[in-house]
């Protein structure tokens, strides 16, 4: 890495490009917006890594989970396949990585990361026609959510959700969320999930006009004789 090679996220697919698969594309540790569209990937068998390194990067906004707010800023917009996202930080997002409908994406990677006070942190849209294959999701901590931790929806097929801690916190952040939330949810046709060492704790919905409390911790399925990741 170099000066003369340096740029900024509005670069990111520019780089991607130039990296080609099986590269790497490194966003050095600071603080970043949101607005970022991943728009170019690698390929099959070689993705293209975009790993935060000196540090973790932290992407942030003005998003407050506190107003039980279930919308706010995105980080990425994840609109092409074969990448991996590695070692980043999301701190009051509205949402961290967002799969739309219209953009059928597969072998998307997102690994050790930590995402707090935000909406919803991993969001597939809701679509009667879009199919999402082979997702990953590994080494992630996400606390203080209004809506959900992760939302796997649109015929969400061979994906694998494991070593994922998932806390609403809700004494942090007013006492509830929005209506409704949850950790990990499986809408729709979703099929062929694993999930492995996923711990879900303390999901709170609002406490007026409807109520719904999930107090004990959750572990799927527990597994002995493991190391949990800490981000």
């Amino acid at each position: 890495m170099s000066a003369q090679s340096a740029g900024t996220l509005a670069n990111l697919n520019t780089f991607i490009q130039a990296v080609g698969p099986g590269g790497t594309v490194c966003i050095h540790g600071g603080t970043y917006g949101t607005g970022t569209t991943v728009s170019q990937g690698g390929a099959v068998g070689a993705p293209v890594t975009l790993k935060g390194v000196e540090g973790r990067p932290v992407f942030q906004s003005t998003f407050e989970a506190s107003t039980r707010a279930k919308t706010g800023p995105v980080a990425f917009q994840v609109r092409a396949s074969n990448p991996v996202f590695h070692n980043l930080e999301f701190r009051h997002m509205g949402t961290c990585f967002a799969f739309k409908g219209a953009y059928l994406v597969s072998n998307v990677t997102l690994s050790q990361f930590r995402a707090e006070n935000l909406a919803t942190c991993v969001d597939m849209e809701r679509s009667s026609t879009a199919a999402f294959t082979n997702l990953t999701i590994r080494d992630a901590m996400i606390l203080q959510f209004t809506r959900g931790g992760i939302f796997l929806a649109s015929g969400t097929n061979h994906s694998l959700v494991e070593d994922v801690y998932v806390d609403m916190e809700p004494d942090q952040m007013g006492g509830q969320g929005s209506d409704y939330p949850v950790g990990i949810a499986l809408y729709d046709t979703t099929n062929n999930v694993t999930l492995r060492r996923a711990t879900v704790m303390n999901v709170v919905g609002m406490k007026t006009g409807n109520t719904l409390v999930y107090g004990q911790a959750v572990t799927i399925p527990p597994v002995p004789n493991t190391t949990s990741f800490t981000p």
